[in-house]
């Protein structure tokens, strides 16, 4: 039970954040907010629309506290490998090659007009929204069956191998 409710609450939230993207919050996140996450928000949007090289700098690390299940995978292997240097370069690897794709993507993307930028998100927007869906879906399928081994996913059927 554990899983599905794990996969509900993040589908619920995916589906949150897909929905208030594309303009239609189903759900106001700004009727739970407190002065610290007013501050919190002010201090972001301040580093986040600067152009100053440490602004720059500071919203890149700030990227380092989003959840990202690469990053988590690495950190489990360098954790696990059981000595610090190689822990090191495993996450010194791991930076020097999804850098430059991170690098080339902003430059990249700041290159292209307004209106692209928007119908990028639209586009994201409706990946996150589908992805939530589809994680609620998963959800009910685990709840309403358990941990059967016998039952699968019903997006996944015919595509397993046994």
């Amino acid at each position: 039970p554990a899983q599905s409710i794990l996969c509900l609450f993040a589908g619920l939230i995916l589906t949150a954040q897909g929905l208030a993207i594309l303009g239609r919050p189903w759900f106001r996140w700004g009727t739970f907010q407190s002065p610290v996450a007013c501050q919190a928000a002010a201090a972001f949007r301040q580093i986040m629309t600067s152009p100053s090289l440490t602004a720059v700098f500071l919203a890149g690390a700030a990227t380092g506290f989003l959840p990202c299940a690469l990053l988590y995978a690495y950190l489990a292997l360098a954790a696990q490998s059981g000595s610090l240097l190689t822990g090191m370069l495993l996450m010194v690897a791991m930076a020097m090659g999804t850098a430059p794709l991170m690098i080339l993507t902003g430059l990249g993307v700041s290159s292209l007009r307004l209106t692209t930028r928007q119908q990028i998100l639209k586009v994201a927007a409706v990946l996150v929204l589908g992805t939530g869906i589809t994680s609620v879906i998963r959800g009910s399928v685990y709840w309403y069956h358990g941990d059967s081994t016998s039952q699968r996913c019903p997006m996944c059927q015919g595509t397993e191998t046994q």
